[in-house]
């Protein structure tokens, strides 16, 4: 038969809080209580025996978790919420932030000081035959296998097949005259991809949102919604010379890495784009001629108007592939 570890055992000060601990945060569950042990199995078959022991006896281990893109998700949420101190690398030199080293890893302690690490992807990648078959839910892998299953195309649309709605339910849908004037015409196009941008997350629940479902990216949907909220405010500090507003979400990369599968998360999503759409619609509209200089940097606002048209249509162009990977809707 093949060599497999089978359990091993982990010191601490509480074996019932360091198990506690991590069941909690990873969603698994404590299997058994042998002795002085508390035992808690991985979806490998592998148990972790927590024992206690005198706290000056502890040695301080690494032991690193491979979970999927979900795991990680929920586990990073409570990190958050309860305020534990991670790094995106071992030696603690980038504190509150994660790691993208060819999927998402975080640092963090235990209650018995013991170096603990979530990983979504095995260092090196995974071998050319994808994740083993050994996989079980909550673990590893389901992402991976998810992006395997084949996903039927489809559209809502019956007039035009490539489009996403209908005309008459399409809100884009402008049977009128085209604007007058250039910079009418940058406000319309520039509507119609901030549209395009919310009928793509439209009919989607908070999982389906947070899913990056176009892996190793870690992109996902409510992870665009974020960023262009976080995108617009930052607009507004290229047109006055004040003191620049701060950032929204923290650190960088907060947008995404921070874009979880909670309600209260989405619906304060698109509260914040609004708000900040709104915001910068209200600074630009004081500065109608397209000539104008503004900001430290003498932005034009020409170069400006372009650039946030530029911005979303990049990102609904992320937001289409996102979109047909999570239930496989698609169109213009």
């Amino acid at each position: 038969m093949s060599v497999e570890l089978n359990h091993t055992i982990v010191h601490a000060r509480d074996n019932r809080e360091s198990a506690a601990f991590l069941t909690e945060l990873l969603g698994l569950e404590i299997t058994a209580e042998r002795g002085p042990f508390v035992a808690v199995a991985l979806g490998n078959g592998v148990t972790l025996d927590f024992a206690t022991v005198p706290a000056g006896d502890i040695a301080p281990q690494h032991y690193a978790f491979l979970v999927s893109e979900e795991v990680f998700d929920a586990a990073y949420a409570k990190i958050a919420r309860r305020g534990i101190t991670h790094y995106a690398d071992p030696h603690g030199e980038r504190p509150g932030e994660i790691n993208h080293d060819g999927g998402r890893g975080v640092h963090f302690l235990d209650p018995a000081g013991h170096f603990m690490e979530l990983l979504t992807v095995p260092y090196g990648g995974w071998p050319a035959q994808g994740p083993g078959n050994q996989v079980a839910p909550g673990v590893t892998g389901r992402h991976h296998a998810r992006m395997s299953e084949e996903l039927e195309r489809w559209t809502q649309a019956t007039v035009y097949p490539d489009m996403w709605a209908d005309p008459d339910d399409d809100p884009r849908e402008n049977t009128g005259p085209s604007p007058d004037g250039e910079l009418a015409t940058l406000q319309d196009f520039l509507t119609g991809y901030r549209l395009t941008l919310r009928m793509k997350c439209g009919g989607l629940d908070a999982e389906q949102l947070a899913r990056r479902s176009v892996p190793p990216s870690t992109m996902s949907l409510l992870g665009l919604v974020r960023h262009l909220a976080e995108t617009e405010r930052d607009w507004r500090n290229w047109i006055g010379d004040e003191t620049p507003l701060a950032k929204l979400y923290g650190a960088r990369d907060a947008d995404f890495d921070d874009a979880v599968a909670e309600q209260s998360v989405v619906d304060a999503a698109y509260r914040d784009l609004e708000r900040e759409q709104e915001a910068t619609d209200a600074a630009l509209a004081a500065h109608p001629d397209l000539g104008e200089r503004v900001g430290k940097d003498k932005i034009a606002i020409r170069e400006l108007m372009v650039h946030r048209i530029e911005e979303y249509a990049r990102h609904c162009g992320h937001a289409d592939l996102l979109r047909e990977r999570v239930d496989g809707r698609v169109g213009q």
